[in-house]
């Protein structure tokens, strides 16, 4: 293993060649997290950086009559797997299905129909990656670029993602959550993901 060091002029061009070979080869695989997309226009909103989400998950839990009278103040210092958790919770009685369908509606507006993803991260896109991995629930990466969108967790055709260039959404897929409203396609906490 050899280390490079970037604030040396020698190093960070050894280390722009080992990169620009891997890309080329085919042998390096971007994950992008959430702030890949963080901030694009959708079609009636923004997409939402983890905070926000979070927020959003707090506010919806308080319309609820098991944490009516709770402040969102209360959910500060809780992070957002263990919001989701209680989310979900609340979400599969039956007398929270108002709830559930403003979650619904919300996803749709705010992570579907992405359209202005700034032009260094399409430059990026189109860097010819075979396959990208990615946390994002929205849509920016499909729209920008012409791939195969694969939900892990889905039954797949191994010859198929051979053939073609595909992104992995490892948490899941806003648009078949909001077709579906079906939680396996929006990951948001341990328990969903162990429920796979």
């Amino acid at each position: 293993m050899e280390i490079y060091i970037f604030g040396e002029k020698e190093g960070r061009e050894k280390a722009n060649a080992v990169l620009k070979e891997a890309v080329d080869s085919k042998h390096l695989i971007p994950i992008l997290g959430t702030g890949f997309s963080s901030g694009t226009i959708t079609r009636m909103g923004k997409v939402p950086n983890v905070r926000q989400l979070k927020n959003k998950m707090a506010e919806l839990l308080l319309e609820t009559s098991a944490y009516h009278g709770q402040r969102k103040e209360d959910f500060e210092e809780i992070n957002l797997f263990q919001i989701a958790g209680a989310f979900w919770d609340e979400a599969e009685k039956l007398s929270e299905q108002k709830m559930y369908n403003k979650f619904v509606e919300y996803m749709e507006n705010n992570f579907t129909n992405t359209n202005d993803l700034p032009i260094i991260k399409r430059k990026f896109l189109n860097a010819g990656w075979r396959y990208i991995y990615t946390l994002n629930y929205d849509d920016a990466i499909e729209r920008n670029l012409e791939i195969e969108t694969i939900i892990p967790y889905n039954r797949h055709n191994k010859e198929f993602i051979e053939r073609h260039f595909c992104l992995f959404k490892l948490h899941g897929d806003a648009k078949e959550f909001v077709k579906s409203k079906d939680k396996k396609y929006c990951i948001l906490s341990s328990v969903c993901f162990l429920s796979l």
